[in-house]
């Protein structure tokens, strides 16, 4: 079984190693999580999602653990694609703020570089989805 804590809302896996004075313990066994604060982590499946909706993952804490909980969204409405999609050259300057679609999928240039290649695809150095 998984452990882990709840930090605003998001889930933060147990380290596998634990440090407290003058002790260090590697792989902690759940005793050990659980008396450094970690509860245990339940995973859900994905439910089925109305027409229409989308289930969305969340994390709450009940009954000593934290629980993998769905809440079902609306589907987003269509938007028309308004940016420029990916046609960037080999050692071409990218600056940061650019907007580029790829797949459908809006990204912002997050730092200032030149494209390593033709058809470079977005990756996390770089660019962000928005």
């Amino acid at each position: 079984m998984k452990y882990g804590t709840l930090t605003n809302g998001s889930l933060l896996p147990a380290p596998r190693k634990l440090e407290g004075e003058d002790v260090v313990i590697y792989n902690p066994t759940s005793e050990q999580l659980s008396a450094a604060g970690y509860k245990p982590v339940v995973y859900t499946d994905t439910p089925e999602a109305p027409e229409g909706y989308y289930a969305e993952p969340h994390w709450e804490e009940q009954d000593g653990e934290i629980v993998e909980v769905w809440e079902f969204m609306p589907n987003p409405e269509p938007v028309e694609e308004t940016t420029p999609a990916w046609d960037v050259e080999q050692g071409e300057y990218i600056p940061a703020g650019r907007i580029i679609t790829v797949h459908g999928v809006m990204y912002e240039c997050i730092r200032d570089h030149y494209a390593a290649w033709n058809k470079q695809p977005p990756n996390d150095e770089y660019w962000r989805a928005i």
